[in-house]
């Protein structure tokens, strides 16, 4: 479906229900419109996940007499921002709705283009700004027009086109109301808008039947569906109380109860738990000397392989924060990077630093005014050393820093917390069952977020993690053969390149009877890919997981087997995300349907501004109020939004 294309459900509320709607509103003294924003907007908080929703609401502009008789549309947008928060009634939080909706009437000829720009909105040309649910609510039009001696008989002209998410659009007869429920149909299946039809029908009735019960505990599913709230589970940085173990001391348990078992590999080579420690810690007590502690960050430039790991684990060690540099970014960026972030020192190899001349001063021994700490990548440094004492870090302090693609302009710096992690590989070892016997591809290279969520689940649970060439990484074919020779139990990727992978597979009559779990992010994940391993003999679980930099991976849906037109895994789109994998909320402003507004307390959390060195220029943290987190529709889980290392927006796979 191209974008803009759309399809409507029907909606009616039938007599009784109408009569009811307009005599409760009548009790407590609104309109029949604010009682049905009222829950328009509480539907879209529930599917959302989100207290702060807004609504688009069509004004007609023609209150003032002398606008009556002048020909053209006057009609502006006005974005209505429903507060969910707290434990309200459905009485009190219409009235509350209604005071809102009466003081933005009070205003209707503020344009909504200007609206956006003094808001500082970053616009989006794909989606509209501020708002991208509305909702109309019009007197019924005549059946039958005549024009002079012509008579005329309205129809309905089906346009295929959606300009939001989401259009609640009905007409009010003198005995009922109806209408249509216009959906992006690049978001929605037909079968996912109707079912938010009749959980909106469900929803309103239960605002009619008991008006002072609590609005966001009214079950949507008469099967007994899990309801959505839009409360958090539970208060911000509760969750992260529970992770005070940072995943480098979750390492080095690994390393004393297994100390002879294979922690990475890569390129035919190993080193073990005990051996990486050692390596690890020999880095660390360099670091120490020069100064590493908590606030502070160091870079990180070596090729792919076993030293990258040792090096980030041993930047860990100290308490200071690791920001994995790309050999093969241009010099542009990296210069960009590194003075954005003013490492204590960038550890690095000869080969690397070779290969940027444009930086590289060596008689000085610094890579773009930062002094270099040499790290030999080509040979393993596993002699026994005595471990290094464990930095006092809290789960807030700064783990990693990553940079987003700089495609809007300046790269900017999301630091993950070290509770960040430490829960997420908790949560991964548990949900997929990583143990000793797992093998766990390190698929996305160490400047992607995305890599930590492999490694620390994999080191931390005893695992063996496996690291594939660049050349192989690349390759499906190659990767292929690859997972098949390492045995490879668990694989993180994209969609996009497990498609090409399955092709790959087939053109070689190949299967993977060892790879237990297939980890699919950062991308739509198309009904067709789904489609692909619904019912292969040899498959293994599919998952479907979405979510921010700023919240590591936030929500996740098992593909189960033979389903593949609805898998059943919040969102509209291709296939559902699905819930999160532990207690989140989102951070800012979001381009959606509604605005996100809490704290991203479970997979991550935001990183007070405190928590980097008190120098300035400094990495864009995320806080409360930060960078725009975007939603990609009714049913992902709060904070969703495109991840630094996604190269398109991520929308969860088909219904």
């Amino acid at each position: 479906m191209p974008a803009g294309g759309g399809e409507t459900v029907p909606v009616v509320l039938p007599p009784a229900l109408t009569t009811r709607l307009r005599a409760t509103a009548a009790r407590l003294r609104v309109t029949p419109f604010s009682v049905l924003l009222t829950v328009y907007a509480s539907l879209l908080g529930r599917w959302a996940g989100t207290d702060d929703v807004i609504v688009g609401v069509p004004a007609a502009n023609r209150g003032a007499p002398e606008l009556e008789g002048l020909v053209g549309s006057l009609v502006n947008s006005l974005p209505v921002r429903v507060d969910l928060t707290g434990s309200q009634s459905f009485a009190e939080l219409t009235r509350r709705t209604g005071r809102r909706l009466a003081a933005d009437l009070d205003r209707p000829l503020v344009p909504l283009d200007r609206l956006v720009d003094d808001l500082g909105v970053v616009r989006d040309p794909g989606r509209p700004a501020l708002a991208q649910a509305t909702l109309v609510l019009q007197e019924a039009l005549p059946e039958s027009i005549r024009l002079g001696e012509a008579t005329g008989e309205l129809r309905p002209v089906p346009t295929r086109t959606a300009k939001y998410d989401l259009t609640l659009a009905l007409e009010e007869h003198a005995d009922r109301m109806e209408g249509v429920l216009e959906y992006a149909s690049g978001r929605f299946t037909r079968e996912s808008a109707a079912r938010f039809g009749r959980h909106l029908e469900t929803l309103l009735r239960a605002a009619l039947d008991a008006p002072d019960a609590d609005a966001a505990l009214a079950p949507l599913d008469p099967a007994g569906e899990e309801t959505p709230s839009p409360r958090p589970a539970r208060p911000a940085g509760a969750a992260r109380a529970e992770y005070a173990a940072p995943v480098h001391e979750l390492f080095r348990a690994q390393a004393a109860a297994r100390p002879d078992a294979v922690a990475v590999r890569h390129d035919g080579q190993s080193v073990t738990y005990a051996g990486l420690d050692a390596w690890s810690d020999r880095i660390a007590a360099r670091l120490l000397r020069l100064g590493a502690a908590p606030g502070r960050f160091v870079s990180v430039l070596l090729p792919t392989g076993t030293a990258q790991t040792a090096a980030v684990l041993a930047v860990a060690k100290t308490g200071a924060a690791f920001a994995v540099l790309d050999p093969e970014s241009p010099e542009l960026r990296l210069r960009a990077v590194l003075a954005d972030a003013e490492p204590l020192c960038v550890l690095a190899d000869e080969r690397c630093l070779a290969g940027l001349p444009g930086l590289w001063d060596r008689p000085a021994g610094r890579l773009a005014g930062v002094p270099v700490e040499p790290l030999p990548s080509g040979e393993q440094d596993t002699g026994a050393h005595p471990p290094v004492p464990s930095a006092a870090v809290t789960g807030d302090d700064a783990l990693c820093l990553v940079y987003t693609s700089g495609s809007t302009g300046t790269p900017k710096g999301i630091a993950l917390p070290h509770a960040a992690l430490t829960q997420f590989a908790d949560w991964q070892g548990e949900r997929f069952g990583i143990g000793l016997h797992s093998r766990v591809a390190q698929w996305a290279p160490f400047t992607y977020d995305a890599a930590y969520t492999e490694v620390f689940a994999a080191l931390c649970h005893g695992a063996t993690l496996c690291v594939p060439p660049d050349e192989t990484r690349r390759d499906p074919v190659a990767m292929a053969a690859w997972l098949a020779a390492e045995r490879i139990t668990q694989i993180q990727t994209v969609p996009g390149f497990f498609a090409v992978l399955t092709e790959a597979l087939d053109r070689g009559g190949a299967e993977l009877p060892d790879l237990e779990h297939v980890l699919l992010a950062g991308e739509v994940l198309p009904p067709s890919l789904a489609a692909a391993w619904a019912d292969r003999t040899v498959r293994p679980r599919l998952h479907n997981l979405y979510g921010p930099t700023e919240c590591v991976l936030a929500t996740h849906r098992e593909l189960a087997p033979g389903r593949s037109s609805r898998p059943p895994c919040r969102s509209a789109g291709p296939s559902r995300a699905g819930r999160p994998s532990c207690s989140t909320t989102a951070a800012g402003p979001a381009r959606s349907a509604w605005w996100v507004r809490s704290t991203c307390a479970a997979t991550s959390s935001p990183v007070p501004t405190t928590a980097g060195p008190t120098r300035a220029p400094r990495p864009t943290y995320p806080t409360r109020g930060g960078p725009a987190a975007r939603c990609t529709a009714p049913g992902t889980s709060a904070g969703s939004c495109p991840t630094a290392n996604s190269p398109s927006p991520a929308a969860p796979a088909a219904w």
